[in-house]
């Protein structure tokens, strides 16, 4: 710390640059292995960011879970979501520990204009904390223990939970995007068994497993799901195709929602593509779909 003060004492000295001074700087973690999976803002300056913890100190103020309940296996750590939310001076104004006895991972967060933050990313707990009349408030029954399930869940401004719910197994969750009604799309890569709704674009997964000689091998196709504001129903859920839309690979980036609700998906290898508001037509693409 010492040596980062005499840089910026001399820097200026030396170089006569000017350099913008720090507003605040404020440290959220604890004594054990921290990730960050994102950050936001609101429409007043609030700052929220997501993330997973190991820490059994991680910092906690008006939390709905305020302790770690993720149990560390012999090989590696097991981690809790956290979600913390500081006011436009840095102040800490609720942090929470989220997750269940297995380990939980998020990995895409966004936040409204309005600071409700919404969460997604993959579980191995069969006790995730889901909240009564969602989507899918129990683990799937057919699903290995050592499996992942994928979640969802939303936070309101004052840290109370909205809802929680998973979603399912084979999901990969990589970007969150909300609509004016508050409704959550999520996208990622999927290898198979996505729930998807009838008249959406694409019903069937592309790809069955191919053997390499050794070992089947799992494509990926891009995937885009809307849920209802209350998180209690699909509005439309769909696959986005493979080798085009989705890239070889199957990555879908990211998503993004315009006014009128039909929303915009991006694979870094293939380009942006849209689809109707009820995830049944695709409007406009620079590549043809396979």
């Amino acid at each position: 710390l010492r040596l980062f003060l005499i840089i910026f004492a001399i820097v200026p000295f030396c170089c006569a640059q000017t350099f913008p001074a720090f507003r605040w700087i404020q440290e959220v973690d604890g004594s054990g292995l921290d990730q960050f999976a994102g950050m936001g803002t609101d429409a007043v300056g609030n700052v929220y960011i997501v993330g997973n913890t190991a820490s059994p100190n991680f910092p906690v103020k008006d939390a709905v879970q305020s302790h770690l309940t993720a149990v560390a296996t012999p090989y590696a750590a097991s981690f809790n979501c956290f979600v913390t939310k500081l006011d436009p001076l840095g102040n800490v104004v609720y942090s929470t520990y989220f997750g269940g006895t297995g380990s939980d991972t998020a990995t895409a967060m966004t936040v409204d204009s309005a600071g409700n933050v919404y969460a997604a990313g993959t579980t191995t707990s069969t006790d995730f904390p889901t909240t009564k009349g969602t989507y899918a408030p129990a683990f799937p029954t057919s699903t290995p223990v050592a499996f992942t399930d994928s979640f969802l869940f939303k936070v309101n401004p004052d840290g109370t939970v909205a809802y929680s719910t998973y979603f399912a197994p084979g999901q990969q969750i990589q970007s969150i995007a909300t609509g004016l009604d508050g409704s959550a799309y999520i996208a990622g890569p999927s290898g198979g068994n996505l729930p998807t709704t009838p008249g959406a674009y694409l019903t069937n997964f592309c790809c069955p497993p191919v053997s390499n000689g050794f070992f089947l091998v799992i494509e990926q196709e891009g995937f885009l799901t809307r849920f209802d504001p209350a998180g209690a129903k699909l509005v439309f859920s769909t696959y986005l195709g493979n080798n085009a839309l989705a890239g070889e690979s199957g990555i879908v980036n990211a998503v993004a929602v315009p006014p009128d609700g039909s929303p915009y998906v991006a694979s870094a290898i293939s380009g942006v593509y849209r689809i109707d508001p009820t995830g049944s037509t695709l409007l406009a693409s620079n590549k043809t779909l396979q």
